[in-house]
């Protein structure tokens, strides 16, 4: 049976939302609401966020404001539009959720976006830059073609760490050379993204951030007070799986 909720006209929720999906980037709309992003992996944003449209890929999540305006008695779906990740892989429009309008006079809650927001302080890169590219090789393995999804060339678990220390805050170059996106999660820590090719991105903590084809995004990571190795890969699994997954080995 397909998700459904019931609202009233004119009520605002609260919506965390994440992708947990495999490989499905969702582009998310609903007719007939408001949607006011207010907060993403890492925690708050330093504003409001109006938006459309709200894409997240795998792992990747969002806190979002929606204020319901439909008419009583109607029926809105939350739909994921229909997104080419690359290769012909398109995933087509479908619903996720029914929204169903009660029949009740609409109310008349006030608005709850809030009138204060924290202050996120851009990062100061004070270490090495990194600079990864996220490809892939095409090979024979028992007469049948094989793709392995790699990292600077190199494929998990035969990978070269990336060197970090804790206090300290790297730019990391991520370049992806294929002909599909790649969602790049980080563990262990929260980043700021910088551009994407070039254009600056909203300011935000974040540990999940899509990169696609043939495209390249600029992160600020600083690494807190927890020394380790800690992974990083593509979130589509089977990338990862496929090799797409290298290592942060973070010195005290």
């Amino acid at each position: 049976p397909k998700a459904a909720t019931t609202v009233r006209a004119g009520s605002w929720e609260r919506w965390r939302l994440v992708n947990a999906a495999n490989a499905r980037i969702l582009n998310l709309q609903l007719a007939d609401a408001k949607l006011v992003q207010i907060g993403t992996d890492g925690g708050w944003l330093p504003g409001p966020a109006p938006t459309a449209q709200l894409q997240l890929v795998p792992g990747e999540r969002a806190d979002v404001l929606v204020h319901f305006e439909g008419a009583p008695g109607s029926v809105q779906h939350l739909r994921a539009a229909a997104y080419d990740r690359g290769h012909g892989m398109i995933t087509p429009d479908f619903d996720l959720l029914e929204v169903r309008y009660t029949s009740q006079a609409p109310a008349t809650e006030p608005d709850p976006t809030p009138t204060q927001w924290p202050t996120i302080t851009p990062l100061v890169v004070d270490g090495p830059t990194h600079d990864l590219q996220l490809g892939e090789q095409m090979t024979m393995a028992g007469g049948a073609m094989q793709t392995t999804f790699t990292i600077n060339g190199q494929a998990w678990p035969k990978v070269t760490p990336v060197a970090g220390k804790t206090g300290r805050t790297d730019l990391w170059q991520v370049a992806n050379t294929t002909d599909m996106a790649h969602p790049f999660h980080l563990h262990g820590f929260f980043f700021q993204p910088l551009t994407r090719d070039g254009q600056p991105l909203p300011l935000a903590w974040k540990d999940t951030i899509d990169v696609p084809a043939k495209s390249t995004v600029r992160l600020a990571v600083r690494y807190a007070d927890h020394a380790g190795m800690f992974p990083f890969h593509c979130h589509i699994l089977e990338h990862g799986e496929a090799g797409m997954m290298g290592m942060l080995d973070v010195a005290p």
